[in-house]
């Protein structure tokens, strides 16, 4: 049985503030990237946006909102994924963002997570799955960083008598801890996609009309809640 996927990965290693330049958000985007077409060979069709700077490159609002609104307008998926990796911060329990190319210079470049999962479930798409690799430390309120203003990653279609979809949110880490890196690559989403490539038996099941084993996501967040922190004390990660 086929599944229709749609994926709008997002990486960003410098933000144009005083924190410090990544080395593996934009690269941790084009992976998952990778990992998704890969999965063409177990009947996923797939439909693959990669936002990520670089050398000449910057990733802004508009950007993320024109890859988005391309997949939603479209239709017809089973799921969609949206992936996030830059520096994060908390303004509040109903304010976190992750931070893009031009933080630094306009206050709405930033993705506000929050938001984002709310209008997730207005979308007319079964499942929408929410991955963010960043950090959760909270900010002085009054600094610029405080006065940032992210906006939803997503647009909602009409509420009025629509059934809501289900929305899985993936954390690298908890509220006020520090995601980490590890040899050049943020480390959540390393354990991620070995747990993807190579997932263990306990994050599988086997569905009728699927050949391959499936792995819910249900499974999947209680594994990587386990060993994400049991590896990184394991390791220098930082």
């Amino acid at each position: 049985m086929s599944r229709q996927v749609g994926l709008v990965a997002v990486g960003v290693d410098d933000v144009g503030t005083d924190l410090p330049v990544l080395k593996g958000a934009a690269s941790g985007a084009k992976r998952i990237v990778k990992w998704l077409e890969s999965q063409k060979a177990f009947g996923i069709e797939c439909t693959c946006k990669l936002l990520a700077d670089g050398p000449g490159l910057r990733v802004t609002t508009r950007d993320v909102l024109d890859m988005t609104s391309d997949l939603v307008d479209e239709g017809g998926l089973d799921l969609l994924i949206l992936y996030f990796s830059s520096h994060g911060i908390v303004q509040s329990a109903n304010s976190e963002l992750v931070l893009l190319s031009d933080a630094g210079r306009y206050p709405n470049e930033a993705i506000d997570i929050a938001t984002t999962i709310h209008n997730a479930r207005y979308l007319n798409i079964p499942h929408v799955v929410i991955i963010s690799d960043a950090c959760r430390n909270a900010v002085d309120p009054y600094s610029k960083l405080g006065r940032l203003n992210g906006i939803a990653a997503v647009q909602p279609l009409s509420v009025s008598g629509r059934r809501p979809g289900k929305v899985d949110v993936f954390y690298a880490t908890e509220p006020s801890q520090t995601a980490k890196e590890y040899k050049g690559d943020g480390f959540f989403t390393q354990v991620l996609l070995e747990t993807l490539y190579q997932p263990p038996v306990e994050v599988c099941e086997h569905w009728n009309n699927y050949p391959s084993p499936v792995i819910p996501t249900w499974l999947l967040e209680n594994y990587l809640f386990e060993q994400v922190p049991r590896r990184a004390g394991n390791t220098e990660a930082a």
